[in-house]
């Protein structure tokens, strides 16, 4: 079966906005690596300045996730954005693939069970973080205290990890884990397709969260972009640990945008994305934003 992958991650639109981020947390940078261009975006997570917000699908009442978005984002100082989760199909009333809450309302009750090991959390106070279903060790506090669930083998496991998310108003998918634990998840014998890549990676290190959008407009194959940017990660910016590393969409959607400091719109490769696909048909959306 295909899956559409879709994901966008928001940076800095051409909407009312306060203006900008300091630039010590936000940093963008191109650089060219054995003949191809990498478009990176470093985002220090330190203060929580530098927060995440996902729109997953149309609201309980309907509302399109383009207008949901441009809704919240008044007077948001936006960074950017980018596709994001698997849909099934590009555009309008799609529905995500694998399990999935936004803002703690259930939208896709079913657990893909293959693939899509990454169950990605965006948290209700701007926080992202990721746990693996192969290891099959989720660890969450309630006021029960710590439950450590496997929502893949088991049906109860799996509504007490649901019903963690409700209660937090949190925002659940699944995705592509492309590095857990400092660990490369997927192996030369995955899918053969080839594509342009983009990847968001977590990394943490003496007690700072730094996050990584890593855009390679060269296409390959999902085992080869994991691999390119995990060694950009280490060999270029010193990183000791990646948390994890999941994939963003540059499929159908493929919807990429980011700006600068001032707030305008940064109009160059490597940090586009389609530009025959606007964000007006996005079915989810990443946004980064700063306060």
């Amino acid at each position: 079966m295909k899956y559409a992958l879709i994901i966008a991650v928001l940076f800095v639109l051409p909407l009312r906005q306060q203006g900008g981020y300091d630039g010590k947390y936000v940093i963008i940078k191109t650089l060219a690596i054995g003949g191809e261009r990498y478009g990176v975006v470093r985002l220090l997570r330190t203060g929580n300045h530098v927060r995440i917000k996902y729109f997953a699908a149309r609201s309980p009442e309907n509302v399109s996730v383009d207008e949901r978005f441009r809704q919240w984002a008044v007077f948001k100082n936006i960074i950017g954005y980018s596709s994001g989760a698997y849909m099934t199909n590009c555009y309008g009333i799609a529905a995500p693939v694998g399990l999935c809450l936004d803002e703690g309302h259930m939208v896709n009750a079913a657990l893909v069970e293959n693939g899509l090991d990454g169950l990605v959390v965006a948290y209700a106070d701007g926080g992202l973080g990721a746990f693996s279903l192969k290891a099959g060790n989720i660890v969450v506090t309630d006021e029960n205290g710590r439950l450590r669930l496997n929502p893949r083998s088991s049906a109860y496991d799996k509504q007490l990890f649901i019903n963690w998310a409700k209660k937090g108003q949190a925002t659940v998918f699944q995705s592509h884990l492309l590095v857990y634990d400092d660990t490369l998840q997927v192996g030369r014998n995955g899918s053969p397709t080839v594509s342009p890549r983009r990847v968001l990676a977590v990394c943490k290190e003496d007690n700072e969260i730094t996050h990584y959008i890593i855009n390679l407009p060269n296409a390959s194959t999902l085992y080869d972009g994991a691999r390119k940017a995990l060694d950009y990660l280490k060999k270029y910016e010193g990183v000791a640990r990646v948390a994890f590393m999941i994939n963003l969409d540059t499929g159908c959607q493929d919807i990429f945008t980011l700006y600068d400091r001032s707030g305008k719109k940064i109009a160059r490769p490597p940090f586009q994305g389609n530009d025959h696909v606007t964000a007006s048909q996005a079915t989810n959306l990443l946004v980064y934003y700063y306060e």
